[in-house]
């Protein structure tokens, strides 16, 4: 009998959910989500008790199927988990030549990937996006990001000096 008990509360959690489905549209199995319907469904699956995990990865098949949406994943994701996170959907968006250099959220994303290590994959994604589309529009910052920490001065000072340019931390 407790084994029926313990298997019926995730099924009426789950039973509760699909008949609350016209309010949202996730797509769900046991306790993972599975499948967006919207992009909107982002929201309403970070503002569940499901793991973010769950989402960003139903995030990034809605992408995937709808490559449009990238920027706007980014912000979303910038919004709702680790801002670096965001950064490999703002690449995406710049690669389309959909990316804003000038948005907030793009900066705030740059500047965490940019405190990272600098062998993590996201950096790179990082320095495309700062070197290859956005130096003019944020040189200044980038120069001021990197004297606030070593990871910031290692990621930002060569590609700061390859281009001729230099920040006051990047000098000896």
């Amino acid at each position: 009998m407790t084994m029926k008990k313990t298997f019926l509360v995730p099924a009426v959690a789950a039973m509760a959910l699909l008949l609350t489905s016209h309010a949202f549209a996730l797509k769900v199995m046991g306790e993972k989500v599975v499948k967006l319907e919207s992009l909107d469904d982002y929201i309403t699956c970070q503002s569940q008790s499901y793991a973010g995990e769950w989402c960003h990865e139903a995030l990034k098949d809605w992408v995937k199927a709808h490559p449009r949406d990238a920027f706007k994943a980014g912000k979303l994701t910038r919004a709702n988990m680790n801002h670096w996170v965001a950064v490999p959907f703002f690449a995406q968006a710049f690669e389309k030549r959909a990316g804003q250099c000038g948005d907030e959220d793009v900066s705030l994303a740059l500047k965490s990937a940019f405190g990272l290590p600098p062998d993590y994959p996201v950096v790179q994604q990082a320095k495309t996006i700062a070197f290859n589309h956005c130096l003019k529009e944020m040189q200044s910052k980038f120069e001021g990001w990197a004297a606030e920490g070593s990871f910031e001065k290692a990621n930002l000072c060569h590609e700061l000096g390859k281009r001729g340019l230099s920040a006051a931390a990047c000098r000896p």
